[in-house]
């Protein structure tokens, strides 16, 4: 019985301090605060023993440092796609983002392998309902790709988005199954005979802290 398990980032420096996209050489792309920092290591822990093979990560800083905690602490590898990217929604981003993993000179990027091609790549800009098509492709392009259980990391939109793809609902529905997503919550879904079935919805009860799920991005 295979499992999908589908996180959000720990929680970004820009939600705790608004001035540091004031001195940002990437302002578009946060790093994880330093509570983040343990939802992302409280994620690690609970996911032990969940017989995890790899796992999946949005390019962006955020998800990428949240993926390397629990990489850390599960041993498996990690990919990068950038089908999980954020929803490149126009009213958040005046072009499209530069990312820190786009500078390979930049240290702040957690050492994970840039040659690797992703499944798919977003256009920008993106209505809401184009980003829910381009992550629910990936999200099936990605159970194609591999046989194994996975965490795919990466944001509110990339878990809805890919909870929509897997169960085969509506933007409207996703909304619906899915209304909040807070830092770090954890989804799992299990393949069965018919489809998959959602198994757990935005657990936060391995965290110490919960980030309200009211922001979006």
């Amino acid at each position: 019985m295979r499992s999908i398990w589908i996180t959000r980032h720990g929680n970004r420096l820009d939600f705790v301090d608004p001035n540091w996209v004031k001195c940002a050489t990437f302002p578009f792309d946060p790093p994880l605060s330093s509570d983040g920092i343990e939802q992302a290591r409280q994620t690690a822990a609970a996911l032990q023993g969940t017989g995890i093979s790899r796992v999946v990560s949005s390019p962006f800083l955020r998800c990428m440092q949240t993926a390397v905690e629990i990489v850390d602490a599960l041993d498996v590898p990690i990919v990068l796609e950038w089908g999980l990217s954020e929803w490149f929604n126009p009213c958040w981003f005046p072009s499209r983002p530069e990312l820190v993993v786009a500078n390979r000179s930049n240290r702040s990027d957690p050492g994970i392998d840039l040659n690797q091609v992703s499944l798919v790549r977003p256009e920008f800009p993106e209505t809401k309902v184009q980003m829910y098509e381009r992550v629910a492709l990936t999200a099936r392009l990605l159970i194609r790709a591999g046989d194994g259980d996975e965490l795919w990391v990466g944001h509110g939109a990339s878990v809805q988005g890919s909870v929509a793809g897997l169960l085969g609902v509506t933007p409207r529905e996703a909304d619906g199954v899915l209304p909040g997503v807070p830092c770090c919550c954890l989804t799992r879904l299990v393949e069965t005979p018919g489809g998959w079935s959602l198994e757990r919805t935005c657990d936060t009860s391995h965290l110490s802290e919960v980030t309200a799920a009211n922001r979006f991005n």
